[in-house]
C-alpha cells in the first residue's frame, strides 16, 4: 500500500492537513515470497502414464478433502493450498484428456471407461 506524508501549508489553508504525493513502493514483486505450494506445470506431468495421472489426481483430491476438513474443524491450514491443488487436478485431467484425444478416444468412450474403472475400484 502506498503511504502518504502529512504536511501543513502556510497558505490560506493554514491549520488544515494536506497530503503529499504517495511514496513509491521500493520492493519489487520478485522479492516477495512465493505461494505456499508450487503451482503445477503441464510439462511436469506429460511423461506420466494414465494410471500415474489417476493416482496424482486422487492424492490431490484427497488433499482438498483434508483441507476442507481442517477448515470445518477450525484447525490451522494454508488457504492457498486450495488453489494449488485445484489447479493441479485441472492440469492433470487436461493432460489425461489430451492423451485420450491423441489415441482417438471420443468423450463418450472416455466417460464409459472412467465409469467402468470406478466400478472396478469400488468392487470388493
Amino acid at each position: 500500500m502506498a503511504s502518504f506524508a502529512m504536511t501543513q501549508s502556510a497558505s490560506a489553508f493554514a491549520g488544515r492537513v494536506q497530503f503529499a504525493a504517495p511514496v513509491k513502493q521500493t520492493t519489487s514483486r520478485a522479492a516477495m515470497p512465493a505461494v505456499a505450494g508450487k503451482l503445477a506445470k503441464a510439462a511436469d506431468f506429460r511423461g506420466l502414464s494414465p494410471e500415474e495421472i489417476d493416482k496424482e489426481v486422487y492424492t490431490c483430491k484427497r488433499a482438498l478433502f483434508d483441507l476442507r476438513l481442517k477448515k470445518a474443524i477450525r484447525q490451522d491450514y494454508k488457504s492457498s493450498e486450495f488453489k494449488v491443488n485445484k489447479k493441479k487436478v485441472a492440469v492433470l485431467l487436461t493432460i489425461k484428456r489430451e492423451k485420450e484425444i491423441a489415441e482417438g478416444i471420443t468423450m463418450r468412450e472416455s466417460r464409459k471407461m472412467n465409469k467402468k474403472a470406478s466400478v472396478r475400484a469400488n468392487a470388493f
